[in-house]
């Protein structure tokens, strides 16, 4: 795992127009969903990247409270692939001889440190994609290899990382973590999942 320089990308630039509110600062048990991103990835060792946006003047002072890189997405009203070209963008420029890079999001808040280091350790062994398998479907937080960063670079629209792991499914290994399946997107998800938490 030491060889592999690599990088994780924590995407946490949207709107949130479905939830209302700032969704990257909506907190249980003391810290925001954002706070949680950025802890898990640390724990892996790696470089953190928070790709921010909407909202940036309001989340910055949480992301300058941890040592991580940020870059603010200007685009980010053109859909999530204008955060993924930015966060690849600027990796590239800080780190030229990049191995992969982990996309992840701000809004999946199952997501553990133990299963990014399991992303990671399938990475130094296979060429390919280590995606992550949630009810029947490879999505993210997934890690991508150099020869997939121009493709990751020119994404359009809000066409997210999922398109190339549909694109390439031949050289994905998926591996399965159903906690990944619940994202935060409306004030239902968030209310279900506050709930569920507080049931003894």
């Amino acid at each position: 795992m030491a060889n592999n320089k690599s990088v994780i990308l924590i995407l946490a630039a949207g709107e949130a127009s479905r939830m209302g509110r700032i969704k990257q600062l909506l907190a249980f048990d003391g810290k925001s969903l954002l706070q949680r991103s950025i802890e898990n990835a640390q724990e892996t060792g790696l470089p953190v990247i928070v790709v921010l946006g909407a909202y940036s003047d309001q989340i910055l002072p949480l992301v300058e409270s941890y040592s991580v890189k940020y870059v603010i997405n200007e685009q980010w009203g053109k859909g999530i692939s204008t955060s993924i070209h930015a966060g690849v963008v600027y990796a590239l420029e800080h780190t030229p001889d990049l191995d992969g890079i982990i996309v992840t999001l701000a809004d999946q808040p199952q997501i553990t440190s133990g299963h990014l280091v399991s992303i990671l350790s399938f990475a130094t062994n296979n060429g390919g994609i280590i995606a992550t398998e949630y009810k029947g479907f490879s999505g993210v937080p997934a890690y991508f290899p150099k020869k997939y960063f121009e493709e990751l670079k020119t994404l359009e629209g809000d066409t997210g990382a999922v398109a190339l792991i549909k694109k390439w499914s031949d050289n994905v290994v998926s591996i399965p973590f159903p906690a990944a399946a619940l994202d935060i997107d409306t004030e239902q998800d968030w209310k279900d999942f506050i709930e569920r938490r507080n049931e003894p």
